[in-house]
């Protein structure tokens, strides 16, 4: 039987990082600027250094190791977060429409005095 020989690539582009990795292109490209991910400039192309992308998954923690990290909590608490700046920022846009609409109806009372 025939053993088959697979051959690793020198670089990806940006695009095969991203879906190889699972990640967006915005976080490669972060990975880059942080040196996380080692790339190289072919003209206009960026390729990140495929040994890089397998070294930083190696280095990730396992999931099953009996060290699980409790990731429910911290999404939990960054969801909520997220949601407490929202209602902020919708309650003060609610207060600056208010505002400009009492400013509008006192200008037109004093235009008519």
């Amino acid at each position: 039987m025939d053993k088959i020989q697979i051959i690793e690539p020198l670089g990806l582009s940006i695009d095969a990082t991203a879906e190889v990795t699972g990640e967006s292109t915005w976080i490669v490209y972060k990975k880059i600027r942080d040196g996380t991910y080692r790339a190289r400039k072919s003209g206009a192309r960026t390729i990140v250094v495929y040994e890089s992308v397998k070294s930083a998954f190696n280095a990730l923690p396992d999931w099953g190791d009996g060290t699980k990290l409790n990731t429910d909590k911290a999404w939990a608490a960054a969801l909520a977060a997220i949601a407490e700046k929202r209602a902020a920022q919708k309650e003060a846009k609610r207060r600056e429409r208010k505002e400009a609409k009492r400013r509008r109806s006192e200008q037109v009372t004093a235009r008519s005095e």
